[in-house]
C-alpha cells in the first residue's frame, strides 16, 4: 500500500544573505518518525536540484540558516537535458531515497531542502509543482 506522508511543503523562498542567491523549498515532516520511499513532482524550467538533510538540534530560524546544520544527500540531480532547451522542461519526477547517498539517515528527519538550480536566463521564472512525499 502507497500512503502519503504526513509533511509541510513551504513556498519557494530565497537566500538573499549569501551570493549567489539559491531558491528552494523545504519538507518539514510533521512527525518525527517520519519515514518515505520518494518524493514526487513536476518540474517547471529547474535545470537541476540538490536535497539536503537537516541535522541540527532544533529547528530555530537560526539553527536552519547554519550550513554546518545540513548534509548533501542528493548532488546536483539533473531534472532537465539541456538547460536552454525546453523540451523536458515540464516533465514529472520521482525521486526515490535510493538515489540518495551514505549521508542520508531515515531515523532523524524532519526537514529536507531542495534546492533548484536554473543557469539559463531564457526563462523568467522556474519551480517545482506539487510537491509529494510516499511511503509503501
Amino acid at each position: 500500500m502507497i500512503l502519503q506522508v504526513d509533511c509541510t511543503v513551504s513556498s519557494k523562498q530565497k537566500n538573499f544573505s549569501k551570493k549567489p542567491s539559491r531558491a528552494y523549498y523545504d519538507i518539514n515532516f510533521n512527525a518525527k518518525d517520519s519515514g518515505f520511499n520518494y518524493m514526487l513532482f513536476q518540474n517547471f524550467y529547474v535545470a537541476s536540484i540538490t536535497i539536503k538533510q537537516y541535522k541540527g538540534e532544533n529547528e530555530t530560524k537560526a539553527e536552519l540558516e547554519k550550513a554546518a546544520n545540513w548534509k548533501t544527500i542528493l548532488p546536483n540531480y539533473k531534472l532537465m537535458n539541456n538547460a536552454h532547451f525546453e523540451g523536458d522542461a515540464q516533465n514529472w519526477h520521482i525521486i526515490g531515497t535510493e538515489l540518495f547517498n551514505e549521508k542520508f539517515d531515515r531515523s532523524d528527519l524532519s526537514v529536507l531542502r531542495i534546492f533548484l538550480n536554473a543557469p539559463s536566463p531564457s526563462w523568467l521564472d522556474f519551480y517545482l509543482k506539487s510537491i509529494s512525499v510516499y511511503y509503501k
